[in-house]
């Protein structure tokens, strides 16, 4: 199936994010634990279908979030500690 490649976790702030897409746009979005979206990158130019990023949460407190990439046929949900 599809892969997402999200490292390193524990991050003290930037993290890489790839993926592959049939689709040309994604959403990605970082939640906190109760679901509340704190973060929103709409991202509508996938070269090939290819993301290949890195994603900064420094600003972001000590804890847990999750990760949630969408693009077509893709759906993930990644927990990621912040450290």
């Amino acid at each position: 199936g599809r892969s997402m490649q999200l490292y390193p976790n524990p991050t003290v702030g930037l993290m890489n994010l790839s993926f592959e897409s049939e689709a040309s746009a994604a959403v990605i979005s970082v939640l906190d634990l109760t679901g509340k979206t704190i973060m929103l990158i709409n991202e509508s130019n996938l070269i090939g279908g290819k993301y290949d990023s890195q994603l900064d949460i420094s600003h972001l407190a000590k804890g847990t979030y999750v990760l949630k990439v969408e693009s077509g046929d893709l759906s993930v949900q990644r927990r990621i500690i912040k450290r």
